[in-house]
């Protein structure tokens, strides 16, 4: 897959083969972008955007109704029902034989696009290239893609729509030569579901990756050999990299996916989003459809270091055999953060709950009433101090880590050892300034959750 996803196709969004006609699907969106400012389907989030490209008809109100006839064929949900190439240029007929459609500065840079585009496709094999089809004349009889006879307005989008193919053209040559290198093996595309993710042995994983040196033009200010490197387990069971104070990254399967924003990027058929902070480049993937926020991601706590991100992210997504925790039948990362609420307790201290919690990955669930609660199952270092702690009867013993807010109150269920690391169910309440109010609440929730935990 390439591009946006708002500007899908209903195939690219099932992960189903690719035909040219996924093209014209995606050309139809941009046109509906172009005509009224706005995408068809796009929404506040991937997962209903992409549900959107699947299920849901475009409301083409706002088009147009002398484009309306050439807009809509392009959208329909069946590929097969879709105009050809061919048929489009049919329905605009002739382009203008005098002057050209834009201030010459644009004309400029299209034939400057044109020329980049040829020198990126300079391969035979990558792709065919027709030179000077902006300007080209198309001859034969036309072949009708809607009743409408063309009119004039359609005959103007004939340059358009060719420039517009132009550097999509381009965009895809680029993307192209960033990752389709000739000694990279192809492989079939990171496809996991969550409960691979939660009970993946991140730092194996991530060493396999990588294997024994990075390129040099990926590693920027970091050691090319792996071996200067040290690999430590983080608290969201994935694995953090260290070469030195200054350089660090996270790598972890199953993190929540937020703010986040299409790359451009694509690593063997699978989008890249990222995201960038004055101290920080991120770098995901998403590689469960059926669980679209979340993924796998790299942080690197560098903000000029996006390419070593997009690196290690390619060579993680082309790992074909997830390595599996040795302890992973006794550990706290297989299980589902959300599945361990029990939504009675829940309702009774938050109010009434929605369908849905409001945040969801591999290890981390946020449920959302009168006041925010969030469960999280993390490996952490025992604190050199213990903390106070809360009897809750039968030996049940919750941290009690004193908070510095009032709206917060925090409580931890130490479950178990696991080399060094404490494995903890945590409870975090979050709402207004009664800070007694919401340890009750943390408290009654971590017992219903306790008794869920295997024993």
């Amino acid at each position: 897959m390439l591009g946006s996803p708002a500007y899908m196709s209903p195939e690219q969004a099932l992960s189903e083969p690719l035909t040219p006609a996924s093209d014209i699907f995606s050309l139809g969106s941009l046109l509906v972008m172009a005509a009224t400012g706005q995408s068809p389907f796009v929404s506040p989030t991937l997962a209903y955007t992409l549900f959107n490209i699947v299920h849901v008809e475009p409301d083409l109100t706002r088009v147009p109704l002398d484009l309306q006839d050439l807009i809509a064929p392009c959208l329909r949900k069946d590929s097969a029902a879709r105009p050809t190439p061919a048929q489009i240029l049919d329905y605009l007929g002739h382009p203008p034989e005098h002057g050209h459609p834009w201030p010459e500065p644009v004309h400029d840079d299209i034939d400057q696009l044109g020329m980049e585009l040829v020198a990126l496709a300079a391969n035979p094999e990558a792709t065919n290239v027709l030179p000077g089809a902006r300007r080209g004349v198309r001859t034969g009889n036309r072949t009708a893609m809607v009743e409408a006879a063309p009119g004039r307005s359609r005959r103007r989008l004939l340059p358009v729509l060719l420039a517009v193919l132009l550097v999509l053209a381009v965009t895809a040559g680029a993307a192209w030569t960033r990752w389709g290198h000739a000694d990279d093996q192809q492989v079939t595309p990171l496809a996991l579901p969550l409960n691979v993710m939660r009970e993946a042995d991140s730092c194996v994983w991530l060493r396999t990756a990588l294997g024994t040196s990075l390129p040099a033009e990926s590693a920027g200010h970091w050691p090319t050999n792996i071996s200067e490197w040290t690999f430590y387990p983080n608290s969201s069971f994935g694995c953090q990299a260290v070469a030195s104070k200054e350089y660090a990254f996270d790598f972890n399967p199953g993190a929540y996916l937020f703010g986040l924003a299409a790359t451009g990027l694509a690593v063997d058929g699978r989008l890249v989003f990222g995201r960038a902070y004055t101290t920080s480049c991120d770098r995901a993937l998403q590689p469960d459809t059926a669980h679209p926020t979340s993924g796998v991601m790299v942080s690197v706590w560098n903000q000029d270091q996006c390419e070593l991100a997009e690196y290690v992210l390619t060579r993680l997504a082309r790992v074909t055999s997830v390595p599996r925790m040795a302890d992973a039948d006794r550990s706290l990362a297989r299980l589902d953060p959300c599945a361990l609420v029990d939504r009675d307790v829940l309702t009774s201290v938050i109010g009434s709950l929605p369908d849905a919690p409001k945040e969801a990955s591999a290890h981390s669930c946020v449920w959302e009433g009168s006041a925010e609660v969030q469960v999280n199952l993390r490996q952490v270092k025992p604190p050199a101090t213990p903390d106070p702690q809360v009897d809750l009867g039968e030996g049940r013993l919750l941290s009690a880590p004193k908070s510095n807010v009032a709206a917060i109150c925090t409580r931890a269920y130490p479950y178990r050892d696991a080399g060094g690391q404490q494995e903890q169910a945590e409870i975090r309440v979050h709402g207004n300034d009664d800070n007694d109010s919401h340890c009750t609440a943390a408290e009654s929730i971590a017992k219903a959750l306790i008794a869920k935990l295997p024993k």
